[in-house]
């Protein structure tokens, strides 16, 4: 289990209360989202996770740059010092 630091951006540092940026413990992507909703509350549960528990369509998520859709989506697994970062999707024209 790695200590990561994740970052957010957009409307999600709202869902945490302020923060941009955390340390935590977690395994992989899924018990770093769980660690996160048992934080942070259902507002933070609503806007990333849709009713089955996977991340929204327009939330992305990043392990040290890549997208974890191209690597193993939740169960990407997680090391020392990774860096996460949680943020909606960016869209307009």
């Amino acid at each position: 289990m790695g200590k990561v630091k994740v970052r957010f951006f957009g409307g999600l540092i709202e869902a945490t209360g302020g923060k941009k940026e955390v340390e935590v413990s977690a395994s992989d992507i899924s018990e770093l989202l769980d660690e996160f909703v048992k934080s942070f509350g259902e507002s933070f549960k609503k806007r990333v996770l849709d009713d089955d528990g996977a991340p929204r369509p327009f939330v992305n998520i990043y392990v040290n740059n890549k997208d974890i859709r191209f690597l193993d989506s939740l169960k990407t697994k997680l090391k020392d010092k990774d860096s996460v970062i949680i943020m909606p999707a960016v869209g307009g024209g």
